[in-house]
């Protein structure tokens, strides 16, 4: 029916012409450096709180988003109280 795709602010959602199905988010994999676009997904790029990370699996991530700071106000809570779970994973061989 759809109807996810049209529910979806982000544009996540896209109808597979050659199943008729609906999918999810692939992380903007069709979009390369190559092409001239900059590599990961663009909600990535695109937020302004730098609360999404495009990482490495396995890799330490250390920066806190959580910490980021503007005129000495936090401008999200500490990750220690929201216990985000959120983690995008660089899949190996895809920009």
């Amino acid at each position: 029916c759809r109807r996810c795709e049209w529910a979806c602010p982000y544009g996540a959602m896209v109808l597979q012409p050659d199943t008729k199905k609906m999918d999810k988010c692939d992380a903007c994999a069709g979009f390369s450096v190559a092409a001239g676009v900059p590599s990961g997904p663009r909600c990535v790029e695109a937020c302004h709180a730098k609360a999404l990370a495009w990482v490495d699996k396995g890799s330490d991530f250390t920066v806190d988003a959580a910490e980021l700071r503007v005129g000495g106000e936090h401008l999200v809570a500490r990750s220690v109280l929201t216990k985000p779970s959120v983690k995008f994973i660089k899949v190996p061989g895809v920009d």
